[in-house]
């Protein structure tokens, strides 16, 4: 997020911003796994080698290679069998960026905040990018791996805010608060979660089109920089979280309209999330099982 965006927000609004700095920037092996995923010459055996020095992380990618979402019969004992049979390169490095950003962050400290629905809403997100970026008709294409990681660290300001503003962020996700999320955070810090992801995203250096996705996949109209992607992931989050509280066949989200994707290909996508949603919940649940 430019610097000049912050100069524009009210004083009391900026110091709680600034006070996102007080998050440590990933180092050791969260800031080597951002560099990977970065890093589009990495291969999989730089990624298997990465994975193997840290055993929290090992075991949660083996605790996805081996959920029934990823359709794995046989059991997957190695990271290497995990990474080269089940995930691949591009759901292996989103994994292990997503991971290693998230464990800078502490959400016990608030009773509200559910871990699984993260994990839930971040996996949906990034799994119906990813399955239709390949079909995006603007001009500018979209990675399918970008939209991946995209997807996965949508949500970052939540985490971030969650951290660092635990009370406030606690009343703004009771259940049955009235308004949309983002507004009630807004109404107590001053800011949503999408500005202050995108503002931790851009001071942890993350590339620009993950920064932008970051901070505007709420906007269904946004027409900036790699807005194919911004619009993409938007729609997937707006889908993944109706999923989550719904589990049937949500409308087709405003920002993919004007032939971005084709309809059929959204609802076959959508349907196909549809059939696994057991099985995701499943994982989501693993995956927030040593995490906050």
């Amino acid at each position: 997020m430019p610097e000049c965006e912050a100069a524009g927000l009210p004083e009391e609004t900026r110091l709680r911003l600034f006070q996102l700095q007080e998050i440590p920037p990933p180092s050791g092996i969260a800031l080597e796994a951002l560099r990977v995923a970065g890093d589009e010459q990495a291969d999989l055996e730089q990624l298997v080698r990465l994975i193997e020095k840290s055993p929290e992380l090992a075991v949660r990618i083996l605790r996805c290679a081996n959920s029934a979402y990823y359709g794995q019969r046989r059991h997957i004992h190695s990271v290497r069998e995990a990474v080269i049979r089940v995930l691949g390169l591009s759901i292996s490095k989103g994994l292990i960026l997503a991971l290693s950003m998230a464990s800078a962050f502490k959400t016990s400290t608030c009773p509200e905040y559910q871990v699984p629905r993260h994990w839930f809403v971040a996996i949906a997100t990034a799994s119906l990018a990813r399955d239709l970026a390949a079909g995006v008709t603007s001009e500018e294409k979209v990675s399918p791996a970008m939209a991946y990681s995209a997807g996965l660290i949508h949500n970052l300001g939540l985490l971030a805010l969650v951290h660092t503003f635990p009370r406030e962020m606690n009343e703004a996700l009771k259940h049955g608060a009235v308004g949309e999320l983002s507004r009630r955070i807004e109404a107590r810090l001053g800011m949503d979660h999408r500005l202050a992801g995108g503002w931790l995203a851009q001071r942890w250096g993350l590339p620009e089109d993950l920064v932008l996705a970051v901070r505007h996949h709420g906007a269904v109209d946004y027409t900036g920089n790699h807005w194919p992607l911004v619009r993409l992931v938007g729609g997937a989050a707006r889908i993944a979280d109706r999923l989550f509280m719904e589990g049937a066949m949500p409308p087709l989200p405003a920002e993919w309209g004007a032939g971005l994707i084709a309809a059929g290909d959204c609802e076959a996508a959508i349907q196909g999330m549809l059939e696994q949603l057991d099985e995701l919940k499943s994982l989501a649940r693993q995956m927030a099982g040593s995490g906050g």
